[in-house]
């Protein structure tokens, strides 16, 4: 089974025989398909991901799954649509849309139009294309930092949120220059601003990390936003929050937050050079 693709996650055929069951690797490296009825996980209810029973990329969610009633599990849309890929299928007499693990090049099943969804998308899975994974069994995915600062409060300020993986691989950082504004504003925007690279990026479960106690207060509601100029930043931060399926925030000494902090210093350095 060879596309024109580069999957991410490509092994020799045999490797693929050793790792998978025999009935999965019919499914997912020769595109068969399991008898309606008969999957493990066609009448889950638990909350959680479903992850590519190959290569573990994170595929659906359960709050996307539904009983379509055809005998297969169905999903109204996938978690993130950076892991999957759509293809036309030809066989067995029928044009389809074949969905494939974008990740390693596995088939997973095949997608139809009569959903209930917003685009009226069912995607129908092969259970045995799937491992699932519990929602307290999910681990967190990367840890946000993010520092703002401002050189005279208010006066010249950036934002800077740096997102890094549990092996302390940096992913994504993400500062600006926000000329004249407060410590707070700048805080309040790193915070927003590495969410949305967080979501961009397709994660869903993340630690966030600040060195404002008062933000990482606000942010849990023990302490109430009242300044009207933070309000619109703190609306969109909990709105973001809400898009997770779990964040995890919590105050941490500037040290701990070093990356984030020398992001900000770095944006406004340069723009105290440019001014020069």
């Amino acid at each position: 089974m060879k596309h024109d693709v580069n999957p991410e996650v490509d092994k020799p055929d045999e490797q693929w025989r050793k790792e998978l069951l025999p009935e999965q690797y019919a499914i997912l490296r020769q595109a068969g398909t399991e008898l309606p009825g008969s999957g493990a996980l066609l009448h889950n209810k638990e909350q959680g991901a479903y992850l590519c029973g190959a290569c573990g990329a994170p595929l659906f969610r359960s709050d996307a799954k539904y009983d379509s009633h055809c005998g297969w599990p169905s999903f109204t849309h996938p978690d993130t649509r950076e892991n999957v890929r759509l293809i036309e299928d030809r066989g067995h007499g029928m044009v389809r849309i074949e969905v494939r693990c974008k990740r390693c090049d596995s088939h997973l099943g095949h997608v139809f139009d009569d959903g209930p969804g917003p685009d009226g998308s069912r995607y129908c899975i092969n259970s045995l294309s799937l491992q699932f994974q519990k929602e307290a069994d999910a681990p967190i995915q990367a840890t946000l930092f993010a520092d703002g600062g401002s050189r005279g409060n208010p006066g010249h300020a950036a934002s800077g949120a740096v997102l890094v993986t549990a092996n302390g691989t940096v992913i994504r950082d993400v500062g600006r220059y926000l000329g004249i504004a407060t410590n707070n504003i700048a805080e309040w925007t790193a915070v927003v601003d590495g969410l949305k690279a967080a979501r961009e990026l397709g994660l869903d479960r993340i630690a966030v990390r600040l060195d404002s106690e008062l933000v990482v207060r606000q942010l849990s509601g023990e302490y109430r936003v009242k300044n009207a100029g933070l309000q619109p930043l703190y609306q969109q931060a909990k709105q973001l929050i809400r898009s997770f399926a779990h964040v995890d925030i919590k105050h941490v000494p500037r040290i701990q937050n070093k990356l984030a902090d020398a992001l900000v210093n770095q944006i406004l350095d340069e723009r105290v050079a440019a001014d020069n």
